[in-house]
């Protein structure tokens, strides 16, 4: 896990992007994060699930949302996220994987404030989480 060393402002937040090859669920998270069932942080992480699930738009519906007049999809993306993660995306959609954009807030709760401050990626074979980028 990166955490951010760089300017925080009061408010800060954090957009993601979720890659999933099917439904996203409590198991298919905690198993990448490194958390084990006997964890005492796994209440801490199913409630970073359960925020990612409330937040989380199909990317598609997202960008229809919240795109820039007449700006692509990749131009959106790349506006958002690292070169990497922009290829990621395209892979994913190829290959009809689920792709969702959301952020994470400080103004919200605790929880949701403490990993909107923090920066980090969550992978394995099945899923992929970057959360790594300033707000939208």
């Amino acid at each position: 896990m990166k955490i951010k060393t760089d300017f925080v402002t009061n408010s800060s937040s954090t957009c993601f992007v979720i890659i999933s090859n099917d439904e996203f669920t409590l198991p298919k998270f905690i198993k990448p994060a490194g958390i084990k069932e006997t964890s005492v942080f796994t209440d801490v992480f199913q409630m970073l699930f359960e925020t990612f699930k409330d937040k989380m738009t199909p990317a598609r519906e997202y960008f229809e949302r919240y795109k820039d007049g007449g700006e692509t999809f990749e131009e959106f993306i790349t506006k958002a996220f690292s070169k990497n993660t922009v290829e990621r995306i395209i892979e994913a959609e190829k290959f009809d994987k689920l792709v969702f954009f959301g952020d994470l807030a400080s103004d919200n709760t605790e929880l949701e404030g403490y990993f909107c401050t923090d920066s980090f990626i969550i992978e394995s074979n099945d899923l992929y989480i970057d959360a790594t980028e300033y707000g939208w």
